[in-house]
């Protein structure tokens, strides 16, 4: 018989869903926009470069401001390089399988509350 999954597991488990579902879409469709036009990648990169340290000043929202600081170096760097290309492809995809795999989680958990 499976045991109950605390709610607490639950709710990181639905969090962990959402956040590396939605990065994994965002940094790819980043990669996208970096790789179609380096010019508007380049803006883009900076925008969320400025934007992400705009976030860091909050204690709360510096984890976040980082993430967003990071995604926007690296949209820069491919934008301009290339060579940030296989880098974003590959968080992307590992962002995509992080939120897979806690959705797979979240769901046997619920399961087992029933």
């Amino acid at each position: 018989m499976n045991e109950v999954v605390p709610r607490k597991e639950l709710e990181r488990n639905a969090y962990t869903a959402i956040g590396g579902v939605g990065g994994g879409i965002g940094l790819l469709a980043l990669r996208a926009v970096a790789m179609s036009n380096p010019i508007i990648g380049a803006l883009v990169g900076g925008g969320l470069v400025l934007a992400g340290l705009g976030f860091s000043k909050t204690k709360e929202d510096r984890t976040a401001g980082m993430v967003a600081t990071g995604a926007g170096i690296v949209t820069g760097i491919a934008a301009l390089t290339g060579l940030g290309s296989g880098l974003m492809t590959l968080g992307g995809l590992g962002l995509l399988g992080l939120g897979g795999w806690s959705i797979y989680k979240f769901l046997k958990g619920m399961k087992s509350r029933q």
